[in-house]
C-alpha cells in the first residue's frame, strides 16, 4: 500500500502533469519515422509541424524543461517515513514529523495552538475546560519563544486564515522573522480567536487567526519524556 501510494504521489499530482507530458513527448520524438506518424494523425496540419516536432533538438528540449519542471514542482508530496522531512506547496517551508501515513500534516490532524500549548506545559493533550494553572507564567514565555523559533526555522508548520473569508493555509516560515504569537489572544480568548502579532517594526499587514498546527508534530518537537 506504501508503494502504491507513493507512486499515486509522484504520478498523480496535477501540477506535475505538464512536466510529465513534455518528457513523454520529447522522448516520442526520438522514435524513428515519427515525421511519418505525425502526418499520419494530423492530416495536412503535420507535414508543417512534424518535421519541427520530429528534430531530435525538440526532443532533448521536451525533455529539459519537463525534468526541470518536476525538480521545480518535486516539494509538492514529499515524504520520508519516520522522521519526515515536508515541503509544503507554494511556502517552501520544511517540517520534522513523525511516521506520517497517506496524506503530509492532514487537516484532520490539525489542533488549535491553545491546544498545542496546554501539551507544551503539561505533556498532556488537555481535556475540555482545561486551563492553565497558576506558576506556569514562565513556562508560557519559554513555550511562545520556542514555537516562534521552530516556526522561523520551518520545524513547526503553523496554519492560519487572514481572514475568516479565508481557508486555512501554511504559514510561510520566514513570516515569523517579524511578527510572534499573540499571547493574550492564545491564551485567554477562544480557539478561533487566536492570531499573531507584529514583533517589529514598522508592522506587517498580514495578521492570521484561528492558528493551528499538527497534532502529530507536536508530540515529536515537545516529547513526554
Amino acid at each position: 500500500m506504501q508503494l502504491l501510494r507513493r507512486l499515486a504521489a509522484f504520478f498523480g499530482m496535477p501540477i506535475r502533469i505538464p512536466g510529465w507530458g513534455a518528457m513523454l513527448v520529447g522522448a516520442y520524438t526520438f522514435i524513428p519515422d515519427t515525421a511519418a506518424r505525425l502526418d499520419f494523425w494530423t492530416g495536412k496540419v503535420g507535414p508543417l509541424i512534424s518535421p519541427y516536432l520530429a528534430s531530435p533538438w525538440t526532443g532533448v528540449a521536451l525533455v529539459v524543461t519537463g525534468a526541470a519542471w518536476l525538480w521545480h514542482f518535486r516539494g509538492v508530496v514529499h515524504v520520508h517515513h519516520h522522521s519526515a522531512t515536508v515541503q509544503l506547496q507554494g511556502v517552501g517551508a520544511r517540517a520534522e514529523a513523525g511516521s506520517l501515513v497517506g496524506e503530509v500534516l492532514r487537516a484532520d490532524s490539525r489542533v488549535p495552538l491553545q491546544d498545542a500549548m496546554m501539551y507544551g506545559l503539561n505533556r498532556v493533550w488537555p481535556k475540555p475546560g482545561d486551563k492553565v494553572k497558576d506558576g506556569q507564567d514562565g513556562a508560557l514565555l519559554l513555550f511562545f519563544e520556542r514555537a516562534r523559533g521552530l516556526a522561523r526555522e520551518g520545524r513547526l508548520v503553523v496554519f492560519g486564515k487572514l481572514s475568516k473569508g479565508h481557508l486555512p493555509a501554511a504559514i510561510p516560515a520566514h513570516f515569523w522573522e517579524t511578527n510572534q504569537f499573540d499571547y493574550m489572544s492564545v491564551v485567554f480568548q477562544e480557539p478561533e480567536e487566536a492570531k499573531t502579532e507584529p514583533a517589529t517594526l514598522p508592522a506587517g499587514r498580514e495578521v492570521y487567526h484561528d492558528l493551528r498546527v499538527d497534532k502529530f508534530q507536536v508530540e515529536r518537537l515537545w516529547p513526554r519524556c
